[in-house]
């Protein structure tokens, strides 16, 4: 959903792979991510509790560049982010959380909603250090850019909804809604 979204918003081709899936504690992932990043902070109701898609800049500053006319070969910057750069990241993160909502419906039905745009994870504290969360990294390319999208899911946001999660679950969800002349 991300490649479709994306590709249609930067009127070039995107290509976004899942590289990995991990479990690790929350202040793992916080050292790991580079000290200016994009982290775009939402809350997917019902579910309670804050969730992060982690952008690495590179990503992110090919994004504004296209979104503002450019090539999306934008350079390696250093440095914070422009008032406008901001408010465009904002509004292309914020609308891909649409995609989200529609990846999550066959789990269950979610509206996520932006909380906030940081970009130094010192500033972000959403569990506790100790707690562990579910890692899910995409590698992106846009153009000649390419870095990855974290998406960070805590566990104790997941947990009331981890019965669903499983391929069992699937299953049994699967045959309950065929129709008995499918069947």
């Amino acid at each position: 959903y991300l490649t479709t979204y994306f590709s249609a918003q930067l009127r070039t081709f995107v290509q976004i792979n899942v590289v990995q899936v991990e479990q690790l504690p929350y202040d793992e992932f916080i050292r790991s991510i580079p000290k200016m990043t994009i982290l775009n902070i939402f809350e997917a109701e019902p579910l309670e509790g804050r969730l992060v898609l982690e952008v690495h800049p590179n990503v992110a500053f090919a994004m504004v560049d296209r979104m503002l006319g450019g090539s999306g070969n934008s350079s390696q910057r250093t440095g914070s982010l422009t008032e406008i750069e901001t408010i465009v990241m904002e509004r292309i993160f914020s609308r891909a959380l649409d995609s989200l909502q529609e990846a999550w419906k066959t789990v269950m039905d979610i509206t996520p909603r932006m909380e906030a745009l940081e970009t130094n994870p010192q500033f972000m504290q959403i569990v506790s250090p100790n707690e562990t969360i579910a890692l899910i990294s995409l590698s992106t390319k846009i153009g000649d850019m390419t870095g990855m999208i974290n998406l960070c899911l805590p566990h104790v946001v997941i947990e009331p909804i981890m019965s669903k999660l499983s391929v069992h679950h699937w299953f049994i969800s699967q045959k309950k809604t065929k129709a008995p002349e499918e069947e």
